[in-house]
């Protein structure tokens, strides 16, 4: 009997702690699932904020591009906008003559020969005189 006591006693202290063992694992794993799982969302996090914060700056250069263009189209609609943007393209109103400057005729004629070729130019030079 006191045999029998002793070897349920000693069994019973094993499955106590096989028990203790098992859920002190699984204790561990738990806790150790939980940090892996937090430190990722805080990673995660962290790239959220890089990102935002990119865009917030996109953001603020897309209104001052915004601002500008804005500016742009109010110019645009101006009369004296649209009359000197006309006038560049050659009108005139009417009454008004249009006078052609020579000097932008020879800068022209300096551009055409410095298109030509070498050979055209001198025998461009022999046909002048």
């Amino acid at each position: 009997m006191i045999a029998k006591n002793r070897k349920n006693q000693k069994e019973s202290s094993w499955s106590a702690i096989f028990f203790s063992v098992v859920l002190l694992g699984m204790m561990f794993a738990m806790v150790s699932f939980l940090v892996v799982s937090n430190w990722n969302i805080n990673n995660k996090r962290a790239d959220l904020r890089i990102r935002i914060d990119e865009l917030q700056k996109e953001i603020q250069n897309l209104e001052k591009e915004k601002q500008g263009l804005q500016a742009g189209v109010k110019q645009s609609l101006k009369d004296e906008y649209l009359e000197e943007k006309i006038r560049n393209h050659g009108y005139k109103k009417p009454g008004e003559e249009v006078v052609i400057v020579k000097g932008a005729e020879d800068e022209g004629a300096k551009s055409l020969e410095k298109s030509q070729g070498i050979l055209d130019r001198i025998l461009g030079k022999f046909r002048r005189d």
